[in-house]
């Protein structure tokens, strides 16, 4: 698209505001940072939050246009490897262009010598002055979506801009928030077919066209800064949400197998099973429901037509069977209850932070615990193998959910985390701080973790051993090869959990192993820096 192009370049953009752009750009300078490279986050956009986001203050900056100013003028250390280039505000009249110009004729060489690579937070939307100036210097441009139709529709008009300036380029998309819907008039992994959808035929996306799926990155609320404040408590649920859902999972397609169904139509009931166990509806209404979202797909993808009729008397019969199983699984059903729950007490003590709650939550913990023991209980006497493995994590959550109620162990967490006097005088948590060591890991800093999670484990294990004993879950203790109870598998997960807490609401994604958000950052991470070097070469 341009002639001058910075050679090891990222440029994420985005049709328009608030798909998480900004925090896509952060996480992966961090990223490559992390990984021993040196980095220049090119801070473009006029509404950007990166200050926030890393929480520095970046003080005052020469106007672009001031030619007196060399690079150093607009050059930010974050920390080591790691620096936020031309911050300054960029409102005045042709400031854009004006910056444009300048990296292209005068900062280039420069820039290119002093990183190892450049990311470009480019402005949302497709503006001429204030993107495409931009995204025509970049080696890898990555667009920036979430599931949502006005996302898609913009991000479907932001390809369209940049295939009528160069038609054989490869549209690279990475989708933030991602989750797996399909309805007749929305697929949130198919941006063109949303884009077109929405558009007259003369305005519609056509050709081939050479897509690049980067990334499926999934919500993560724990990223959101709103929810900054860690908390052992909602983060203890949360885990226990994640096993719920993957015990509930594994429970499903174990039935579903039992019944006959195999291979690719086990995985769709499974997956539309997910849809509707809270629900608990009518026969007749699982029956049209399923065969409405198979119909959708095969309309969308075979062409057929929606008068299409779905089962003969015998399909309708296996599903009869399948549904009265599912539905009538005691454990299913425990499941579902337990994960409703979960996800109630969640939102609840959210919503107690901002004074919306006027439900007890004392009360509703304790109706949470009962249904979790009741959960406990089953995984032990009916649950398979996998399943009580899960449970046996359960019983460390729920160890770590019924401690955290404590002063004395909240205070203690909340001590480790490091605070600092914010303009009034009044403490506040030092998120910077905590960022340099996710980044830079220094040996102090390891030691002092590892010195609380021993002073910690032997409170949890003692917790973890009432649980079993009262209610007579031996068979969900977890276990080495030899038979003995496994300790260094209990450490493994207090390290992780806790680590998980105390950098939650960061809105830093790099550094969580168990985290299934940061997991797929890590695998769209590899995949977009594999293709920036074979395009490359």
């Amino acid at each position: 698209m341009n002639s001058v192009i910075f050679g090891n370049s990222f440029g994420f953009t985005s049709g328009k505001g608030g798909v998480g752009k900004t925090t896509t750009s952060v996480n992966y300078a961090i990223a490559l940072v992390k990984d021993g490279y040196k980095v220049g986050l090119l801070d473009l956009d006029p509404l950007s939050n990166i200050a926030t986001l890393l929480d520095i203050e970046i003080p005052d900056t020469p106007y672009v246009g001031d030619m007196s100013k060399g690079l150093s003028s607009y050059t930010h250390t974050v920390f080591r490897k790691l620096d936020v280039l031309f911050y300054s505000r960029k409102t005045e009249t042709d400031a854009s262009r004006t910056l444009a110009s300048r990296l292209t004729e005068e900062f280039h060489d420069k820039l290119s010598k002093n990183y190892d690579y450049l990311i470009f937070d480019l402005p949302a939307g497709i503006d001429e002055e204030e993107n495409i100036i931009f995204a025509r210097m970049v080696k890898s441009l990555v667009i920036v979506t979430n599931p949502e139709p006005t996302a898609h529709v913009a991000a479907g008009a932001y390809i369209k801009r940049i295939l009528e300036l160069d038609p054989g380029m490869t549209v690279m998309l990475w989708h933030n928030r991602y989750s797996s819907v399909s309805t007749q008039h929305f697929d949130s992994s198919d941006v063109i077919a949303n884009y077109n959808r929405n558009m007259p035929e003369e305005d519609r996306i056509i050709g081939d066209i050479n897509v690049r799926h980067i990334g499926y990155v999934p919500s993560d609320p724990s990223l959101d800064l709103l929810h900054g404040a860690p908390s052992v408590t909602i983060q203890a649920q949360r885990s226990m949400e994640n096993l719920f859902r993957i015990i509930s999972e594994e429970r499903l397609y174990e039935l579903i197998i039992g019944c006959g169904w195999k291979g690719k139509s086990a995985e769709l009931l499974r997956f539309y099973f997910t849809t509707i166990l809270s629900k608990k509806i009518k026969l007749e209404d699982f029956l049209d429901g399923y065969g409405s979202y198979l119909r959708l797909l095969l309309t969308d993808k075979l062409n057929l037509t929606t008068s299409l009729k779905m089962f003969n008397e015998e399909e309708r019969e296996q599903l009869k069977r399948v549904y009265e199983t599912v539905f009538n699984d005691q454990l299913l059903q425990q499941i579902t209850l337990t994960q409703t729950l979960c996800r109630h007490n969640i939102q609840a003590l959210y919503d107690s932070e901002h004074q919306f709650s006027a439900i007890s939550s004392t009360l509703r913990h304790k109706e949470f615990e009962r249904e979790v023991v009741k959960l406990l209980i089953l995984l032990s006497r009916i649950g398979n193998e996998s399943q009580r493995t899960h449970g046996g994590i359960l019983v460390f959550y729920t160890a770590l959910f019924k401690l955290f109620h404590s002063d004395t162990l909240v205070a203690l967490l909340h001590n480790f985390i490091p605070h600092v006097k914010d303009s009034r005088g009044k403490l506040k948590r030092d998120r910077y701080r905590q960022i340099r060591y996710l980044v830079e890991h220094t040996e102090a800093y390891r030691k002092k973790y590892l010195g609380l999670i021993k002073q910690l484990m032997p409170v949890v294990t003692k917790q973890i051993n009432t649980i079993i004993t009262t209610f007579e879950l031996q068979g969900l203790l977890l276990k080495d090869k030899k038979g003995d109870i496994a300790k260094d598998a209990y450490v493994r997960l207090l390290s992780n959990f806790f680590h998980d807490t105390i950098y939650s609401g960061l809105s830093v994604i790099i550094g969580f192993s168990y985290r299934s958000a940061a997991i797929e950052f890590e695998k769209a991470y590899k995949s977009l820096l594999n293709e920036h070097r074979r395009t490359a070469a």
